[in-house]
């Protein structure tokens, strides 16, 4: 009787962990491994253009976003428009890198707002800064990250670097891979 009263008794141990962790409140823990490094910076000067998505939409997308990796609403981040059916993100208090490149993915295959039969356009704009999982020598330049042209798996982002290169951002592991072929959309031109 008593193995099975210390089986038990173990089990509510491992349920009531269970219930504490997943009520934990914030950015999961694998994204605060990933920007361990990040320091936020209001000075910054990152930024998301997109295009194809009315303000409603967007805003859908955002809220969802927001909702999927625990983020708080406040500090809010300001949406401005650009044009028809064209808008900028832009984050008074910064974002860290990884939550920057899922950003970029989750806007062009939302799931709140069907893609398929749509022409959607994403390009965000940073600074490489300590945070990015990447070479050094990359620190301080300008990138512009993408989804790539003709994309089916659906795990990468692309990174254009001034100064060339061109980088695939694996989602699962954020590492940069040099690309030899950037495979920049064309629906991104001019955002």
């Amino acid at each position: 009787m008593r193995p099975v009263l210390e089986l038990l008794v173990a089990l509510a141990v491992v349920v009531a962990l269970y219930v504490w962790v997943s009520r934990r409140k914030g950015p999961p823990a694998y994204l605060d491994i990933a920007d361990k490094d990040f320091v936020p910076d209001p000075a910054n000067t990152v930024s998301v253009a997109t295009m194809g998505w009315t303000r409603e939409e967007l805003d859908q997308i955002v809220a969802g976003f927001r909702g999927l990796y625990e983020m708080p609403l406040e500090p809010a981040w300001c949406i401005a428009e650009a044009g028809a059916l064209r808008f900028t993100i832009t984050f008074p208090d910064d974002i860290g890198p990884t939550m920057l490149i899922y950003l970029v993915n989750y806007i062009q295959y939302p799931r709140e707002v069907a893609f398929e039969e749509r022409t959607v356009g994403v390009l965000g704009h940073a600074t490489i800064a300590k945070g990015f999982n990447v070479n050094p020598t990359l620190l301080g330049k300008r990138a512009q990250l993408y989804v790539p042209a003709n994309d089916t798996e659906y795990d990468a982002v692309y990174a254009q670097v001034e100064g060339g290169g061109a980088y695939r951002i694996s989602i699962g592991d954020n590492s940069w891979q040099p690309a030899s072929d950037p495979r920049l959309p064309a629906n991104v031109a001019g955002l």
